[in-house]
Order: structure tokens, then C-alpha cells, then sequence
């Protein structure tokens, strides 16, 4: 946004004496806003696509069809908007440039507002080119099999930082990245498959990634794996098993989530169990931090 308010001010600027108020001013303003404001337009609209692209379930029941049409409606809406407004703006600036100019004590206040305009248009350039220079990076060292650049790439393409937002690709690199037993990936697939976003809902496999990490020590897999087990998602519903997980995530969570997890436990799980139920989860927890310990 910023960046295209510093592009087309200095469009302005520089071609000050070309965009008069005049028909070919306005068409030369016109058809250069169309071709830059097109260009980003665009990207706006297949990062979207791409976005919901990825959630296969929408897709399957025709929802995606829907939204690119949707979704194309709202994006020319506001390629329209973005081009009258961009264009005032360069019109604008050109007039005020020209005006400055013709006064000679404001041109050396002028010059210092060009440059500094320049500068900032020169920093939003670098910050552009750092930012794809460490996506590739990562892209080469997570094709070339290194775990944690696989997993920094799944984040990447989850949240759509630096990459159009893609929850396919990120699962992929997530798989990756877990099957050589990286935590942060087996934890985030665990989160992917138990939520459904961007990809099918499949508790069955976020029982199965959440306690790869849970066996690990990680208390928020092991808060994860209360929730599955006390309502049954992803395999039989098993309260003692809930109970067992949740006082062992207890030990490990801080604040407000800490808190939570208490609740949790002695006021829904042990409102279905019996002192029997309870006695058996805590001895697997003493069993569990025992085959641990080590």
C-alpha cells in the first residue's frame, strides 16, 4: 500500500511536465496507473485464489467456484477504486510539483522531499528483495532435504509471508520436515489435520502427530490430545487416557493456559470418571514420567 502511494508520487514528480491537465496528461496518468495498479491487482487476486485454492473440501462441494467469481466482482471493484485514486494522487503531486518549480527558493526544499521520497521508495525495494532472498534460501535448503529450512517453509506458505498463502505446500514441507522428526512440524501438522483448514479435517492423523510430540514432552501436544480423546475424535473416547495427558501437560504450561487445563480436568474429566478412572490415569502418569525420566 505504501509502496504504491511512493511509486505513483513518483511518477508524478518526474513527469511533471508531461502530466499536465490536459487529455494526453491524463491518458499518459491513466494508462500507466492501469498497467501498475493491473499488475498488483492481480497478484492480490491469485494470492486469494491460491488461499482458498488450497482448502480441498470447498473445492469438492463447489464453493471455490463461487468464490472466484466472488472474488473477481470484489477484485475489479477495486482495481476501479485503486486506479482513480492513484491517479489523482499522481496528477496531484505533478501539479504541486510543477507549481514548486516555477518558484526558485522552493526548488532546493523540493529536491530534499525528492530525495527522501527516493530513499524511502529505495528501502521498501531492499526490504522486497531481502525478503525473496530468504525464501529462496530456504526453498534450496528445504529441497535439498534440511528439516528445519523444510519447516520454515511450511510456515511461510501457511501464513503467506514472502509466498502466496498455500496450505498444500506447507503441509507437504511440514510432512517432510516430520518424518525426520522435527517438533515444530509434527505439531503443526497435528494442528492442520485436527482444524481442517486449507486441508481435510483427519483427527485419525492428528492423534497420530500430536502424540509423536506429546511422547516427547511437549505440553500443548499433550493439552491437544486431552481434547481428542475426551470427545473421541480420532479414535474411542477415553477419559482416563484425557486425564492422564491433560495432568501431564499441566506440569508443563504456564499462565492463563495453565489455568485452563485445571479446569479442564477436575471440572469436565472428572465429572466422568470415577475415583477408580482417576486413581488408574494418575499412576500412567507416574508410569509414563518414569519410562522418561531418562
Amino acid at each position: 500500500m505504501i509502496g504504491n502511494h511512493i511509486l505513483q508520487a513518483a511518477f508524478g514528480y518526474l513527469a511533471r511536465d508531461a502530466l499536465l491537465w490536459s487529455r494526453n496528461g491524463i491518458v499518459l496518468c491513466a494508462i500507466t496507473t492501469l498497467v501498475v495498479q493491473g499488475i498488483d491487482t492481480f497478484r492480490f487476486y491469485t494470492s486469494l485464489r491460491n488461499h482458498f485454492a488450497s482448502d480441498f473440501v470447498a473445492v469438492e462441494d463447489g464453493r471455490f467456484a463461487a468464490f472466484q467469481r466472488d472474488a473477481l466482482y470484489k477484485c475489479s471493484q477495486l482495481f476501479i477504486f485503486k486506479v482513480i485514486w492513484y491517479c489523482g494522487i499522481t496528477m496531484a503531486v505533478a501539479a504541486i510539483a510543477r507549481s514548486v518549480a516555477s518558484v526558485e527558493y522552493w526548488r532546493p526544499a523540493m529536491d530534499v522531499v525528492v530525495i527522501i521520497v527516493a530513499a524511502l521508495l529505495l528501502y521498501f525495494l531492499f526490504r522486497r528483495w531481502k525478503r525473496n532472498t530468504v525464501v529462496r534460501r530456504y526453498q534450496q535448503a528445504a529441497d535439498a532435504g534440511d528439516a528445519e529450512a523444510q519447516f520454515e517453509t511450511g510456515v511461510l506458505h501457511q501464513y503467506g509471508r514472502g509466498v502466496p498463502q498455500d496450505f498444500g505446500k506447507a503441509v507437504a514441507l511440514y510432512r517432510k520436515a516430520a518424518e525426520q522428526g522435527h517438533l515444530g512440524a509434527q505439531n503443526n501438522l497435528g494442528i492442520l489435520y485436527a482444524s481442517g483448514r486449507g486441508i481435510p479435517r483427519d483427527y485419525g492423523e492428528a492423534l497420530k502427530w500430536f502424540t509423536r510430540v506429546a511422547e516427547q514432552g511437549d505440553a500443548f501436544a499433550q493439552n491437544n490430545l486431552c481434547r481428542l480423546y475426551s470427545f473421541g475424535e480420532g479414535g474411542p473416547q477415553d477419559y482416563v487416557k484425557a486425564y492422564m495427558w491433560i495432568e501431564l501437560a499441566i506440569g508443563g504450561l504456564e499462565g492463563w493456559q495453565k489455568e485452563k487445563a485445571v479446569m479442564n480436568r477436575d471440572m469436565f474429566l472428572a465429572s466422568h470418571m470415577n475415583p477408580a478412572e482417576i486413581e488408574r490415569a494418575k499412576k500412567m502418569v507416574v508410569e509414563w514420567k518414569a519410562s522418561h525420566s531418562h
